[in-house]
């Protein structure tokens, strides 16, 4: 799984790395970094995916034109990898890709090395021909990878020794695995077609529901139960799927509700809230993703009550670690961050601006003036006050 990622000369940072767990709460102040982060990774997804170069970075924010830091011409990724795996590959290894976009948007550079016997792998040198790069595979015949291309493609694993190609595997396996969940509950409310994977923005959450065995989405359903009847208004029960039409093409979500006077009615998706289908969607996908998969959602918390926040982290937190899921949020919600138990002082990263004007991500635990800070209040409570940032500027003064 990832271990963490480097970014260097990539969109408003300099030189930074990310560290990720079963779950990474990345606060920040607006513009200090944090969408920037999830680009990175969805990039990445994307390159594994098969897309090209240039269509995988038009679909960011600003585009390949502001992929790089201002007034530079490249960047460069770096992800170090820890697995627990008992296929035959090192536990620890990194890959790197470096991406150029003056002249021609090309992929420059894409390394793998293992940490332990410091073996790497080149596997596209800087040799170009006719805007190719050209790779030897065990020295005996020559094969063109258009440099607009990833390795980590799928289709390209087996184009190479099968000690690379094991290692690429890994790769692709674990990039394709992430999902960036930006729930959109009106595209939940209707009917939804049976599929495997649950969609960015949540839309298919019946049909992925619905897709599972008799055995798996019965218990499935009784967990989103149980965790929907714990919310504070206590006016939702039940959560099931139903398979809707001849052919059973099609799935519709219902629940329970509960009004004030007693009464008890039976609702499908379309006259459920906002806020319980995306606490729906956010937990389904914790429930459903591959073992292993990387879960990103930022604004964990829009379109919930604050008081749905302790529940929020006790679901992230349980099920990650249960299923092995590593999950990375984003949030603003001063409930949300207060609701953090000393305990969740490890799983905070801070986005923030150093003097320069370049980005930073500074781990909460790395604060020197941390213990004294909590005394006065959470975490909430200090990132509204500003008196994070500048407890984090006064690190920083410090360390000079």
């Amino acid at each position: 799984m990832i271990h963490s990622i480097t970014f260097r000369r990539w969109k408003s940072f300099l030189d930074t790395t990310l560290y990720l767990d079963q779950i990474m709460v990345l606060i920040g102040m607006n513009a200090s970094g944090k969408s920037n982060v999830l680009d990175a990774l969805s990039l990445l997804k994307a390159l594994a995916d098969g897309e090209e170069l240039e269509k995988a970075l038009s679909n960011l924010r600003g585009g390949a034109e502001f992929a790089p830091l201002y007034g530079r011409d490249s960047f460069e990724l770096e992800v170090e990898f820890h697995q627990n795996e008992t296929d035959k590959i090192e536990k620890e290894f990194t890959y790197k890709i470096r991406i150029n976009i003056m002249n021609n948007i090309q992929i420059t550079a894409e390394k793998i090395k293992l940490k332990e016997s410091g073996i790497e792998f080149d596997t596209k040198p800087i040799l170009f021909e006719n805007n190719k790069l050209q790779i030897i595979k065990d020295g005996e015949f020559e094969i063109k990878i258009p440099s607009n291309i990833s390795i980590i493609n799928k289709t390209l694993i087996y184009f190479f020794s099968e000690e690379v190609s094991k290692y690429i595997k890994y790769i692709n396996n674990v990039f394709t695995n992430i999902l960036n969940l930006d729930v959109i509950p009106k595209n939940i409310n209707h009917f939804a077609e049976i599929s495997d994977l649950l969609e960015n923005d949540g839309s298919n959450l019946a049909g992925v529901l619905a897709a599972l065995d008799d055995a798996k989405r019965q218990k499935i359903e009784q967990q989103l139960t149980e965790y929907l009847t714990r919310l504070p208004e206590n006016d939702v029960g039940k959560v099931w799927v139903e398979k809707i039409g001849l052919l059973g093409r099609n799935a519709m979500l219902y629940c329970e509700e509960t009004w004030p006077n007693g009464q008890t009615f039976n609702i499908d998706s379309r006259r459920m809230s906002d806020g319980t289908l995306r606490f729906l969607a956010i937990l389904t996908a914790l429930l459903t993703r591959p073992e292993g998969s990387n879960l990103i959602i930022e604004e964990v918390d829009n379109g919930l009550h604050p008081s749905r926040a302790k529940l929020l982290l006790e679901m992230l937190r349980e099920i990650a670690v249960k299923r092995q899921i590593d999950v990375l949020v984003t949030t603003h919600n001063p409930a949300l961050l207060d609701a953090m138990t000393p305990d969740y002082i490890g799983f905070i990263t801070v986005a923030h601006r150093n003097p320069q004007g370049y980005s930073e991500l500074t781990l909460l635990d790395n604060v020197d003036a941390l213990p004294k800070l909590l005394a006065s209040g959470g975490v909430g409570y200090l990132a509204t006050t500003g008196k994070l940032d500048q407890a984090i500027e006064d690190t920083q003064e410090q360390g000079e």
